[in-house]
C-alpha cells in the first residue's frame, strides 16, 4: 500500500513474515533505495541485501523525518554481504527505526547494520541486530558527530571472533542507551567511542539498565 501527500510518503506492506513485499537489489554494488524526501515511512517490509556482493548503502536515507517500522533486513549470506543496511547522512535528522530484524549469516564481510552519519535526534527502539559485524563497529556506528541519539530495548550480538564492540560512535556525540542486550565474544566494553575508551571531554554517552554478554556459554548477563 502506497500513500503519497505533498507532506509525506508512506509505504506500507500487506501480508506477515515471509509473506511482506520483499526488495531486492542487482545490478552494482552501489544500488540504493534512496530517500529523497522529509517523511518518508517505510513499514512491513522486508530488504534481501544480498543479491550484490558489498551493497555500500542500500537503504540511503538523505532527509529528515524517516521512520522505518517493523520490516527486515537480510544483510549476509554465502554470496553477498552488504557493507551496511542503513545510511544516514547530515540531513536526516529525527531518523525512527523501530521494530526491526537485522539478520545476517555467519561470515564476514559487514562493516554494520546502520551507519548513522550527522544529524539530530535519531532513535533505535525495539530492534533485533545479529550479523558478523565488524570487530570496532559493531552493528550500530556513528560515523560523523550526532546529537541526541536514544537506543532503547534492543538486542545486539555481534558474531565476529574476537569482536570487541556492539555500538561505536565517534567523539563529540551525544547518546542515551538504556534496556539493551549486547552481546560481543571479546572484551567487556561493547559500548565504544571511535575504536576507544575514552571521550578526552567531548561529547556524553549515558548509559544504564543494559546488559552485556562477553562468554561464548550460557551464563548470566553483566548489568552495565
Amino acid at each position: 500500500v502506497f500513500f503519497h501527500s505533498h507532506e509525506r510518503c508512506i509505504f506500507i506492506g500487506l501480508g506477515v513474515t515471509d509473506e511482506r513485499p520483499l526488495f531486492t537489489f542487482q545490478t552494482a554494488a552501489g544500488a540504493d533505495f534512496d530517500i529523497g524526501s522529509n517523511g518518508v515511512t517505510l513499514e512491513n517490509l522486508r530488504f534481501d541485501l544480498t543479491g550484490v556482493d558489498a551493497l555500500t548503502g542500500p537503504i540511503d536515507v538523505n532527509s529528515s523525518g524517516c521512520n522505518i517500522k517493523n520490516c527486515e533486513f537480510i544483510t549476509a549470506d554465502s554470496t553477498g554481504q552488504a557493507v551496511v543496511a542503513i545510511v544516514t547522512d547530515a540531513n536526516a535528522g529525527r531518523f525512527n527505526l523501530v521494530d526491526c530484524y537485522f539478520k545476517g549469516d555467519m561470515i564476514a564481510g559487514t562493516t554494520s547494520a546502520v551507519r548513522i552519519v550527522g544529524g539530530v535526534n535519531h532513535q533505535i527502539r525495539n530492534c533485533y541486530f545479529e550479523g558478523n559485524y565488524k570487530l570496532t563497529a559493531g552493528a550500530i556506528e556513528v560515523t560523523t558527530t550526532a546529537a541526541g541519539l536514544l537506543i532503547k530495548d534492543s538486542e545486539i550480538i555481534n558474531n565476529t571472533p574476537s569482536c570487541t564492540t556492539a555500538i561505536n560512535f565517534v567523539r563529540g556525540s551525544t547518546a542515551t542507551i538504556v534496556g539493551c542486550l549486547m552481546s560481543i565474544l571479546s572484551g567487556t566494553d561493547p559500548v565504544r567511542i571511535q575504536e576507544l575508551n575514552s571521550f578526552n571531554g567531548q561529547g556524553r554517552i549515558t548509559t544504564g539498565h543494559n546488559y552485556f554478554r562477553g562468554a561464548t556459554t550460557v551464563s548470566a548477563g553483566t548489568l552495565l
